[in-house]
């Protein structure tokens, strides 16, 4: 069953809470949180959060968090995604950031079937696979709000293995 949440959703103070023209959301488990738009909806279920503007969007920014065994690799995760989604990713283009303990790999993807960017954010065993997809060429429309909802993003500090 999902969970459709608007800005204008009277929810409990931990999820959907309209804080001026943004929404705060933290994850069913309570491993991230993350700042969206008002005029972006949100849908949640029980392995995935879907965000997108339904009026003026082109693509939908896709969540999934996961705990790691012992020591993980954000550039590895990313990889064995991008590759189980039958992509050949050029190493190179791999995208590396740092922030405390925070570790961001993202990489993007254009072909004929569109545009796809990734990021993989791990903090101790926790990471965070992030997933935006949208037709080929209509990328640069959105890419800036949805830099923001990612830059925006926050593991909890909490021991979760």
């Amino acid at each position: 069953m999902s969970r459709v949440m608007k800005n204008s959703d009277k929810t409990e103070p931990t999820r959907g809470r309209s804080i001026d023209s943004d929404n705060v959301f933290i994850s069913r488990a309570g491993w991230y949180v993350l700042k969206y738009p008002g005029s972006w909806e949100l849908e949640e279920d029980n392995e995935t959060v879907t965000l997108y503007n339904l009026d003026r969007g082109v693509g939908a920014l896709v969540l999934s968090s996961y705990s790691t065994p012992g020591t993980s690799n954000a550039e590895t995760l990313l990889l064995q995604f991008v590759e189980s989604q039958s992509i050949i990713a050029d190493k190179k283009r791999i995208t590396l950031t740092e922030q405390a303990e925070t570790r961001i790999a993202s990489y993007d993807h254009t072909s004929p079937q569109g545009y796809m960017k990734a990021w993989a954010i791990l903090e101790g065993p926790l990471l965070v696979l992030i997933t935006y997809n949208c037709k080929s060429g209509a990328e640069e429309r959105e890419m800036r709000v949805v830099e923001e909802i990612i830059k925006s993003l926050r593991v909890m500090r909490e021991d979760h293995t």
